[in-house]
């Protein structure tokens, strides 16, 4: 196997697991499409990066979207979340990227995603992303977590089922519940604590189904 077949290979390998644990939302196109057109109108708490495609080409496949959920500090990205709204059948995929998966950043080799965002920004970590997943991304933007509440405060309170109860436990003090089990109203603030929650001993990946609670909450009331 030559040296590019096998580079090939490796990369198809990488694609496959990033696919298998990457966690995708059947949603509305036109709720995408108001979010993605919200977040690029947010001002100083967002970092828009246009790929500037727009030939013929672009318009026949998919628009995509890529939010990068910028650190507080100069750091790795805390969540990379992609857009993609299909040409013609009226629906649109949410795609959660692991920001621990290891992926061929360029010009820095393997890497996790999320340091992408501390080498080059949400443009690096849209160069990553196309070479990993083989698909061109026709917007990026870097949001903080302030940003984004604002944003999702624009559609309102919205009401969303949580699974169980979440109790934060700081090294330092007394552990106080956050969210109680059971359907409540989130405003933006609130959507964006419990879609960062991360409680001992979870990890990124336990973490999605509560990121995909709040994003088919919020394209459901989009949609309506």
């Amino acid at each position: 196997m030559t040296g590019r077949v096998a580079r090939l290979e490796a990369r198809r390998r990488r694609r496959r697991r990033l696919l298998t644990t990457a966690a995708a939302v059947t949603v509305a196109a036109a709720a995408v499409a108001a979010l993605a057109g919200g977040a690029l109108r947010q001002g100083d708490d967002v970092t828009e990066t246009p790929s500037g495609d727009a030939t013929p080409a672009a318009s026949a496949r998919a628009r995509t979207m890529l939010l990068v959920r910028a650190p507080h500090e100069p750091g790795p990205a805390k969540g990379v979340t992609l857009f993609a709204v299909g040409p013609a059948d009226g629906q649109a995929a949410v795609v959660l990227l692991p920001v621990g998966t290891l992926m061929d950043v360029p010009g820095h080799g393997l890497e996790r995603l999320g340091a992408a965002f501390q080498y080059g920004g949400a443009a690096l970590v849209e160069a990553t992303v196309e070479n990993t997943l083989g698909v061109d991304v026709d917007h990026s933007a870097a949001v903080s977590d302030a940003g984004l509440a604002a944003l999702l405060g624009r559609v309102g309170p919205v009401e969303v089922d949580v699974d169980r109860r979440l109790v934060a436990r700081p090294g330092d003090g007394e552990p106080s519940l956050r969210f109680a089990a059971g359907p409540q109203h989130l405003d933006g603030p609130r959507l964006v604590e419990f879609l960062a929650f991360r409680d001992q001993p979870d990890d990124e990946l336990s973490a999605f189904p509560r990121q995909e609670r709040v994003w088919r909450a919020l394209f459901g009331a989009l949609a309506g």
